[in-house]
């Protein structure tokens, strides 16, 4: 296509190609029609854990911990921020703070999320959206559910 579209963001970032390219379409969602999908890491839903997971802001931070009090179960928190962490019986995986180690960790996360004893996994999206992480933010993106309020919840 002119100008090209990146169609999933990886290792390569946008920013790179756009030196070569000069132009780059990169749209705000990454999920083609089912017809065109040439890969499965394309699907709108993948790399997803066992487990629900749902996935939450900084800014959401607050909200988030105070549904602590009314989970019947453990959660497993998955993070790169350090302030950000769960008291026992809740778990947290801290990430790397480094984009390059963050993604090489991000599939590690989720299977050892899957196998702590918490009902839910709840990760925290990286703040930053640009390089790698934006990469990082697809992948989660695909894995999770945005965070809700559910009455339903574990």
């Amino acid at each position: 296509t002119s100008p090209p579209t990146l169609l999933r963001p990886g290792g390569i970032t946008a920013e790179q190609i756009r030196t070569i390219t000069g132009q780059l379409t990169v749209p705000d969602t990454y999920t083609p029609p089912i017809e065109d999908l040439r890969s499965p890491g394309l699907l709108a839903r993948h790399y997803a854990p066992r487990k629900p997971a749902w996935r939450f802001t900084t800014a959401d931070w607050s909200s988030v911990h105070a549904c602590l009090k009314t989970c019947a179960s453990p959660v497993t928190l998955i993070t790169d921020a350090p302030a950000l962490h769960l008291d026992a019986p809740h778990e947290t995986l801290l990430m790397p703070a480094s984009a390059l180690e963050y993604a090489a960790h991000l599939y590690d996360a989720i299977r050892r999320a899957d196998a702590q004893s918490g009902a839910e996994i709840w990760v925290h999206m990286p703040d930053e959206r640009n390089g790698v992480w934006l990469a990082i933010q697809d992948r989660w993106q695909r894995a999770t559910q945005p965070w809700t309020l559910r009455e339903d919840r574990p």
